[in-house]
Order: structure tokens, then C-alpha cells, then sequence
């Protein structure tokens, strides 16, 4: 038995590693495996008792397995053999090399620990990141699954949401505000065009009553005088959908009450010169 523990598989100068050894790495890894699987479930029911949010949660169980694979990934380098200090003393050069080669990976690796361990983005959470709506699936040590509204994912690098300023609609109060901009002619009654806006946007079920939604006149402009109808939602994600129906309503609204809304116009004038004959 120690014969066959002890016949190389593999053998480079020193190294060598046994049958042995490569029975010890797999009972290593599917420990791990197994340690990970028992304490998540354990934990995953503690944190919920506590009332502790999913996202905080995911945090925690994502910072423990990458905690036991490092440990593990030790176990396994001191079982072939490979003395650590060593290691690190004779590829000094080269670990700088790889660190200048790899400096945004390595950032986006410090970004990720940043997020699990503040929880300022949090699994769940609706984000505006340049523009694009999306919920956060997943946050890994090096990037973050966004689906969007078009239900599609996008992965973004971490050291973008830790070093870029983004919208966290998740963490605003509930609801939030939103505004729709209009503008109706000149000859309308302003008071009239309010009342319409306001008994509009009452209408859609997305709409909260309170805060109460409001009208305000923000500039004469050069065809019409302009309006923004503020109203206050709990819909987050699919807030265009919400939006385009109040716009609809609004239109028609405006329109059944004579009501016009202008769009720029140009008087073009042609001018007609005479040239003198030679």
C-alpha cells in the first residue's frame, strides 16, 4: 500500500508528485466543496432568521467560499511541497511584471471585495449605470451580471460602480420622483392645461397618490409654453413603460380638449435679385 501511495506520477527535478499526493489534493477540494455547501445552507438560514437582506446575505457566503478556496489552495501547495516564502522571494520580478500587466484586473478584485463587504450594491438592486437600467444578478470578486430591461446581461468591471458616480434607485426613499416635459401653444389656458395633467397622471395605477403629483411651468419657449408634469412611483425598472403611458393619456387628453400642441415652424423667404446684363 505505501508502495503505490508512493509511486510518482509526475516527477520534474525535485518535484514530485505522488499517488499519494494527489489523493490528499482531491480530499482537499471536495472538503472544500462540501464545507462550503454545509456552512451556506447554515448560514443562509441564520441570516434569514436575522432578518438580514438577500443581498447582504449573498455577500457574506460569497466572502466565506472565496476565504476556503484561498485556504484550500495553501493546503495544496504545501502538500506538493512548494514552500510559499520561497516561492514568493525567487518570482519577486515576475509578480511585478504580472502586477503591472494585471493592474485593472487586480483593481476590479479590490473593487469586489469593497462591494460585498460595504453593501452600497447589494444583489437585487436597480441600478442606472451610464444610462442603462438594469438589476443586479450577481457580484463576483472581479465583475457584476446586470439584467437589463431589455432582458438581456451585461457585465460590468467592479472598479467601475466603486470609482464612477451611479444611480442606486433601490436606495432612494420610496417612491421616487420622475417628471414628464410637454409644451402646448400659446393661446391654451394654462390653468386649464393643469388641471388636464393632473387628472391624467392620477389615472395610472402606477402613480402614487402621496406625494401628490404636481405641475409646474419651467420656460416660454420659442413655440410654446413648456411644462413638467412631477409625479412619484414605485416602479423603478419598467418606469419608461410607465412614462409612455402617462405621455399617451396626456396626448389624447390635450387633444379632446382643443388643446394644440405646437412643433417648431420656419418662414423661409426667398428673396429675388437682379444681375445687370454685360
Amino acid at each position: 500500500m505505501e508502495k503505490i501511495l508512493d509511486f510518482a506520477l509526475i516527477k520534474y527535478g525535485t518535484f514530485k508528485l505522488t499517488v499519494g499526493s494527489l489523493f490528499v489534493i482531491i480530499l482537499i477540494f471536495v472538503f472544500a466543496r462540501l464545507f462550503i455547501f454545509s456552512i451556506n445552507r447554515i448560514l443562509k438560514r441564520y441570516l434569514q432568521k436575522k432578518n438580514i437582506d438577500y443581498g447582504r446575505s449573498y455577500a457574506v457566503r460569497t466572502i466565506f467560499k472565496y476565504l476556503v478556496y484561498i485556504i484550500a489552495a495553501i493546503l495544496i501547495l504545501k502538500t506538493l511541497g512548494v514552500q510559499l516564502s520561497v516561492l514568493l522571494l525567487g518570482s519577486a520580478g515576475l509578480l511585478v511584471g504580472i502586477g503591472i500587466g494585471l493592474q485593472q484586473t487586480f483593481s476590479d478584485f479590490i473593487s469586489g471585495i469593497i462591494l460585498l463587504v460595504e453593501g452600497n450594491i447589494e444583489v437585487g438592486d436597480i441600478m442606472d449605470i451610464d444610462g442603462i437600467i438594469g438589476q443586479v444578478t450577481r457580484i463576483g470578486l472581479r465583475n457584476c451580471s446586470v439584467k437589463t430591461r431589455e432582458d438581456f446581461t451585461i457585465i460590468i468591471p467592479n472598479s467601475k460602480l466603486v470609482g464612477h458616480s451611479t444611480i442606486n434607485w433601490t436606495h432612494n426613499e420610496s417612491p421616487s420622483r420622475f417628471a414628464i416635459d410637454f409644451g402646448v401653444s400659446y393661446d391654451s389656458d394654462i390653468d386649464k392645461v393643469e388641471r388636464i395633467a393632473l387628472d391624467v397622471v392620477k389615472k395610472d395605477e402606477d402613480v402614487v397618490a402621496y406625494p401628490v403629483p404636481s405641475v409646474q411651468l419651467v420656460n416660454f419657449g420659442e413655440s410654446s409654453v413648456d411644462f413638467k408634469l412631477l409625479f412619484f412611483s414605485d416602479e423603478f425598472f419598467y418606469i419608461e413603460r410607465v412614462k409612455s403611458n402617462i405621455r399617451k393619456m396626456l396626448f389624447k387628453a390635450l387633444k379632446n380638449n382643443g388643446i394644440e400642441i405646437p412643433y417648431p415652424q420656419r418662414d423661409i423667404r426667398i428673396k429675388e435679385t437682379k444681375t445687370k446684363g454685360l
